[in-house]
């Protein structure tokens, strides 16, 4: 693929947040099947005759690129046709894509290649979209949508053409998204607003802190109740004269979801349009500006019939606020199209017992929505492929979904984020300056789990060379104590999960003095080697024999040097000596890997049971619930704290499963309402049923 073609860009555009516009004219003949393959970075948007065709840059690298196949022969009609592929361009790092050189590559092709990217593809600045000034999102996530539909772009202009190696090109390892319709919602609240404070750089504090005053008192063609559904059948007219600085309305799109901006609206004149977007209403409106997130988007409306999608930014919400800065217009739809990846939907699961159904059709959505091109820890904040977070999405995957080629690309997409250092970035493909050793331990967990469910020995073994990198990481770290020390450079963060005394530090070196060793971490790693050792048992036994050796050395370690006597339970921290921290998720891992003698078993399990202790977080809360199903009698246990965390979310109006079990409040009231880890109840229901 892609022998014939160059990858271009414009000219000395090297502006980050960009957008170009690749102009080529196509002429077809009627009854052939043509075909687009295109790659680009950092993503795209094909038009035909200007017709919206396709978007959705796989995430990839620059060392291992992934093209699109498209069939465009219905877009397409006989003789001229104008072809226009926007290209966005982030330009710098975050959690959900890595900074590679700007381009796109192309072809078309008919039976052979009928049309290249090359020198005489022409392109132009697209001014439509605000690169600058733009804010970001979350650091995580990127730019927001900062888009003036008054703006008209240059003429078109001579590329610069790069020369690429075609053997880096691979074709996409998953299906394509499938867009819907706009999203129907309905407007809980309306009135008129006035600015406090205008802010071209951070628009969603414009949004927040404007003084809205709810009223249905203006004049609304039919219905004349304020509630209204959209789509809905031709439009509803808004207008006031009240002494203001436009009219605003809230929607309610029934249930979490993520999508594509949307709007159709008519003018009497040039409008700003600002809209803010979130998971809840607790503060009487949009959460939309926090101190490190702008759930905000911008957009300028010009006089007459608006219509407009931007495919290039993905937004996770329920709600949205609508600020239309004039007194008069006609609105059709206001909202998103949904963004959904195509998976069986059909797996049931009934118990009997109505709670427990509940959350498993829940899990079930929470699941579908943070999955994309890749596994995502959240719609809204990050949209980002964490290795802990997929682990928990990928077990329930392999039995909720029954599909394995998603998994198997995610795990591909980890693996080539090796770093020099032998552990996994934190995020993939991304490209992060800080990275979780626990999460490059459960890597070789992931492998094994997936060689389980598949049986697909041959991929493992396309990655097994990674695999062996991160366990001679490990190895080469244990020290005399067969323990492994904390990691004390800064540039990796000793996370373990969001609970007292287990969230680690970001950015602190750890003084040389200070010799530290976290539970958790080692029994990671134990948990590693016995997954690799499992691995190695189907080809290799003198490997299975030495990892099985390191894994239960390591055991006997964390067994002999974590155990409190006094406390009859397992420490999480040893320091300089001294043991401290006593949790749910060390005595749970302890069991989960079978680290706890015998005779200490019965204690970990009743202080468990018995709360005791700092309780395990939705995140990791699979390694509890599995190391309590492996001993008898705590099946009704499991099942009924199941019913009593994830039951609060639903009590609370939840329609996918929260990050925390504080939802909205936790992290600074920045906390996502879903989140793809907390989907484990589904996991634990499919794999061992419910005790009624």
């Amino acid at each position: 693929m892609f022998e014939s073609s160059k990858q271009v860009w414009l000219d000395g555009l090297c502006e980050k947040n960009s957008y170009v516009d690749f102009y080529e004219i196509f002429y077809a003949e009627e009854g052939r099947d043509y075909i687009l393959y295109i790659s680009a970075s950092s993503d795209y948007a094909v038009y035909i005759n200007g017709r919206y065709v396709e978007s959705g840059q796989y995430a990839d690298y620059s060392f291992w690129r992934v093209y699109d196949t498209l069939y465009i022969s219905n877009f397409l009609k006989k003789g001229k046709n104008d072809i226009v592929i926007t290209v966005y361009w982030q330009g710098e790092d975050s959690s959900r894509c890595r900074k590679e050189p700007p381009g796109v590559i192309y072809e078309i092709h008919s039976e052979k290649p009928l049309l290249f990217s090359g020198e005489k593809t022409l392109a132009r600045k697209n001014e439509n979209y605000i690169s600058s000034p733009c804010p970001h999102i979350s650091s995580q996530l990127g730019y927001t949508i900062n888009y003036d539909s008054r703006n008209i772009s240059g003429p078109y202009k001579p590329v610069s053409v790069y020369e690429i190696d075609a053997s880096v090109f691979h074709p996409r390892p998953v299906k394509k998204l499938v867009l819907s319709e706009n999203v129907r919602g309905k407007i809980i609240t309306q009135g008129v607003f006035r600015v406090l404070r205008q802010d071209e750089e951070n628009f969603a504090r414009e949004i927040m802190y404007s003084f809205n005053s709810f009223t249905d008192g203006y004049k609304m063609r039919e219905p004349h109740n304020y509630i209204q559904y959209f789509p809905c059948p031709g439009f509803v007219s808004f207008s006031t004269d009240e002494d203001c600085d436009g009219i605003y309305f809230i929607m309610d799109y029934g249930e979490e979801n993520t999508g594509f901006f949307s709007i159709d609206i008519e003018l009497e004149e040039d409008a700003l349009i600002l809209v803010g977007f979130g998971e809840h209403t607790e503060d009487m409106r949009i959460r939309s500006c926090l101190p490190a997130n702008n759930y905000a988007l911008r957009y300028y409306a010009k006089k007459g019939r608006n219509t407009f999608m931007c495919p290039f930014r993905r937004i996770g919400l329920r709600y949205m606020e609508f600020h239309v800065y004039t007194k008069r217009f006609c609105l059709y739809y206001a909202g998103f199209r949904s963004t959904l990846y195509p998976v069986s939907f059909d797996a049931m699961f009934d118990c009997g017992d109505f709670l427990h159904n509940k959350i498993f059709e829940v899990c079930k959505r929470t699941l579908l929505l943070c999955m994309h091109e890749h596994y995502e820890d959240c719609p809204m904040r990050e949209q980002a492929q964490y290795t802990m977070d997929s682990r928990n999405q990928m077990l329930a995957g392999y039995w909720v979904f029954r599909e394995h080629e998603f998994a198997k690309a995610s795990i591909r997409l980890m693996a080539l984020s090796i770093r020099d250092d032998n552990m996994l970035e934190l995020c993939s493909p991304a490209r992060v300056s800080i990275t979780i050793p626990s999460f490059s331990a459960i890597f070789l967990t992931i492998a094994a789990e997936y060689l389980e469910y598949t049986g697909d020995l041959d991929f493992i073994l396309e990655i097994l060379p990674v695999l062996e990198r991160l366990a001679g990481k490990f190895i080469s770290c244990k020290e005399a104590n067969g323990l492994i020390r904390c990691f004390k450079e800064g540039i990796y963060w000793n996370f373990y999960e969001w609970q007292d005394g287990l969230s680690g530090v970001i950015g602190r070196d750890t003084p040389e003095d200070e010799r530290t060793y976290d539970a958790p971490l080692c029994a990671f790693v134990s948990l590693g080697f016995r997954s690799l050792a499992k691995i190695y048992s189907k080809f290799d036994s003198e490997n299975e024999k030495k990892y099985t050796c390191l894994h239960l050395s390591m055991n006997k370690s964390i067994n002999d040097i974590f155990w409190d006597e006094k406390q009859k339970a397992y420490a999480s921290f040893m320091h300089n000596g001294n043991l401290s921290h006593f949790c749910e998720l060390t005595q749970s891992l302890i069991l989960y890997i079978g680290a706890a003698e015998d005779s200490r078993c019965s204690y970990v399990l009743e202080k468990i049971k018995n709360k005791e202790l700092l309780p395990v977080t939705p995140s990791h809360a699979v390694f509890k619930y599995e190391a309590l199903l492996r001993y008898p009698g705590n099946r009704k246990f499991v099942f009924d704290d199941i019913a009593k965390i994830w039951g609060k979310m639903l009590f609370n109006n939840a329609t996918t499963f929260w990050e925390t079990e504080d939802g909205a409040a936790a992290f600074g009231n920045a906390g996502s309402l879903c989140h793809g880890w907390s989907a484990t109840p589904a996991y634990i229901y499919m794999k061992y049923g419910v005790e009624n």
